[in-house]
């Protein structure tokens, strides 16, 4: 809850700066599901999974699904790691001591448990989904050529999606491929993770999760 130092007038604007700290190495249990979710550690770096309301670990928000608003992600990371996130790459700049800082523009409102971002190393590979889509999927330099296969798979779940739900509602999409333990695919807007194993499965094993991870999400 925000208390203003001074009335603002009806109908008028205001810019409200929150600095915090988060702590990576929280996370949260359920006993269905979910199992774990907040920050889901990997061996080089971490995958976010705030589904169904840990976004509040990861930064501040009113963390319901109502509460949809864009975001702008500017993420500092070390030389050799990248970091992604929803939405659009705008630019990646060099900082001081080898670091570099990359921004994405989430490009359209997003509700704080669809938010996504991720730090390791990984390899975007960018691929063309129904009407031109643009797909850029992110995935450890390690299984690139694994997960190939079932990656391939995207551009005909849009289809299939689009056929019964209505025209995909986002200006791009991508798979985050996680190389962690989680028990379920997040619907995290425009990037949707999916665990290394099921894509490392059989393709009954991928569709049964990637097929809902990119289910439209107006």
């Amino acid at each position: 809850m925000i208390t203003p130092k001074s009335p603002i007038r009806d109908g008028g604007s205001f810019t409200v700066t929150v600095t915090c700290t988060a702590d990576p190495t929280r996370t949260r249990h359920r006993d269905d599901a979910i199992e774990d979710y907040g920050w889901i550690p990997t061996p080089d770096g971490t995958v976010l999974c705030p589904q169904p309301n840990g976004a509040k670990m990861i930064f501040p928000s009113d963390d319901h699904p109502s509460r949809r608003a864009p975001i702008t992600f500017r993420i500092t990371v070390p030389g050799g790691l990248t970091a992604v996130a929803n939405g659009k790459l705008v630019s990646r700049q060099d900082r001081p001591g080898g670091r570099v800082r990359r921004t994405y523009d989430s490009e359209q409102p997003v509700a704080p448990q669809l938010a996504q971002l991720a730090i390791g190393r990984f390899t975007a590979v960018d691929t063309t989904g129904p009407h031109g889509l643009p797909i850029r999927d992110h995935v450890p330099d390690a299984l690139v050529d694994a997960t190939d296969a079932c990656r391939d798979l995207t551009s005909e779940h849009l289809t299939w999606h689009e056929q019964r739900l209505g025209a995909y509602p986002f200006h791009r999409y991508g798979v985050l491929v996680g190389d962690t333990g989680l028990a379920v695919a997040p619907e995290t807007q425009t990037l949707s993770p999916l665990p290394k194993a099921d894509l490392l499965g059989t393709r009954v094993d991928a569709e049964r999760t990637s097929g809902s991870a990119t289910a439209s999400r107006p």
